[in-house]
């Protein structure tokens, strides 16, 4: 069946829907709401341009008023363009060729997400649950879901070339609100009716106000437009283009050094040490090193003139065991240090009753009013939320050793897959393959980050399977441009 047919239904439906729903109210104001059909009809038309939408949206924060809190509008148009991508698949009766072991585990891996909702509960309050936490199960199968029918998606150059700019730009959106809660002294919030508030907004504005305590600032949008000389220039090293791109990666460091934050810094040096020293898929072990030299000869500078550091860059160099640091950063990064390794200790005497049946993600939230009551919910709210801080436990004791298997192996087998197109694909579009290879070493990055360093299944996963998505997209829109290509050729040949 047509895309066509498919948009006009769908645009027809709509109209029906809200028509009826008015009609039924008695409220015909509610017809008001066809003036967003413009838009609709917009993306509907051409549904690659929901997927921009998604790209655009995803590390923007961005919520709307009337939605849950913990939902963002990224996810709500996800949770949009899964739906059209069910009705595109059926009703052209087309079926998905992603990689099949890949596909198999992503099947398997929300079967045993929809079992553990089953017997631990779904809580999701709107279905009348009384436990809370759904939103993280909700994230989760909508990414699956997502990944699951993603293959039937291409996008032209241009189309990459707007999400990619797009993604830079509603990456501003936090530090944006940060900043108008940070000037306003926290007397202006509705901003926060529109985006999620970043943690430690509340506390960073009290430190600054008593001029006491580590100000942090949400500074994700600097880990976003480190990657711009990278996607957006075809050498970025070479000649004048050098000087802007030290410009950008070194600016980007040091703004994503004032989130305090020691794991954005990591995560970061992995990327650019992966950027410096991989060329055509083989590791050139001589620039690892000569990297490895300079990064840690530029922290240990930094390390010894520390005190004169504001208190957040302070706190990201307590990775450092012989940095000059001020009393006040190092008890607060060793205060979530031992926090952490408490939690990871507790975590695993609690593993064996979680073997085959995970805990799940909704919690009690008699059992969180209680802990405020008694004020102990800064030591109990890791394991009253199930937020662990650590991937491998928060699978095994959220999914039980069936989610642990099936999501290592989910990643890894996504990194394997691009890892092998990447040295095998033929590439017809210069820009196209720049956005692979970053994107590919971020994920690369991301499951190492999420494995060893930090991470929780219901927070760290979606945003994971969603990078696993863009090279699946990308992989196709490559062999799209390659068969037009050789259609061109053959009518050309035939036309001799």
């Amino acid at each position: 069946m047509p895309i066509s047919f498919l948009s006009t239904f769908v645009i027809l439906a709509l109209v029906l829907v809200v028509c009826l729903w008015s009609l039924s109210l008695g409220k015909l104001w509610y017809l008001c709401s066809l003036l967003v059909l413009p838009v609709v009809v917009f993306f509907v038309a051409k549904p690659s341009r929901i997927f921009v939408l998604a790209v655009i949206l995803s590390f923007s924060t961005l919520r709307l008023p009337f939605f849950p809190k913990s939902m963002t509008l990224f996810q709500a148009v996800q949770v949009v363009f899964s739906c059209f991508l069910i009705f595109y698949i059926i009703m052209n009766k087309r079926a998905g060729h992603a990689h099949s072991g890949m596909r198999t585990c992503v099947m398997m891996f929300t079967a045993v997400i929809i079992i553990t909702m089953v017997f631990r509960g779904a809580g999701i309050r709107a279905l009348g649950s009384s436990q809370w936490g759904g939103g993280g199960y909700v994230a989760l199968l909508i990414c699956l879901s997502f990944l699951l029918m993603i293959d039937v998606v291409t996008l032209t150059p241009g189309e990459w070339k707007m999400a990619m700019i797009g993604m830079c730009l509603f990456s501003l959106f936090p530090a944006i609100g940060e900043m108008i809660y940070f000037v306003s002294k926290g007397a202006v919030q509705i901003q926060y009716s529109f985006l999620q508030a970043p943690l430690f907004t509340v506390s960073s504005l009290n430190a600054i106000e008593s001029e006491s305590g580590v100000v942090r600032y949400g500074t994700g949008f600097a880990n976003i437009f480190l990657l711009i000389p990278f996607i957006f220039m075809v050498r970025p090293f070479h000649g004048h283009k050098a000087i802007l791109s030290l410009f950008v990666i070194v600016g980007s460091m040091i703004l994503a050094m004032f989130s305090g934050s020691r794991t954005s810094i990591i995560e970061n040096l992995m990327f650019l040490g992966l950027w410096f020293s991989v060329s055509e898929g083989t590791i050139l072990w001589r620039r690892v090193f000569l990297f490895g030299v300079i990064s840690l000869a530029v922290l240990i500078i930094m390390a010894l003139g520390a005190k004169f550091l504001p208190l957040s860059l302070q706190r990201v160099l307590t990775i450092i065991p012989f940095a000059d640091l001020s009393w006040e950063v190092r008890h607060d990064a060793m205060g979530t240090w031992d926090w952490r390794i408490e939690v990871w200790s507790r975590a695993m005497e609690d593993i064996p009753n979680y073997l085959f049946l995970g805990q799940g993600i909704a919690f009690d939230p008699r059992e969180l009013y209680s802990n405020i009551a008694a004020g102990t919910f800064i030591r109990e709210w890791a394991f009253i939320t199930h937020s662990y801080h650590q991937g491998v436990l928060s699978l095994i004791l959220i999914f039980g050793i069936p989610g642990l298997v099936l999501g290592v192996a989910l990643l890894f087998l996504g990194l394997l897959r691009h890892i092998r197109l990447f040295r095998q694909l033929e590439w017809r579009d210069s820009f196209i393959r720049r956005i692979y290879v970053v994107i590919l070493y971020l994920y690369g990055v991301q499951v190492v980050k999420y494995l060893i360093i930090y991470g929780d299944v219901h927070v760290s996963f979606p945003h994971i399977l969603f990078l696993l998505a863009i090279l699946e997209v990308l992989v196709r829109s490559n062999e799209s441009m390659l068969v037009e290509d050789d259609r061109h050729v053959s009518k050309v040949v035939g036309s001799l």
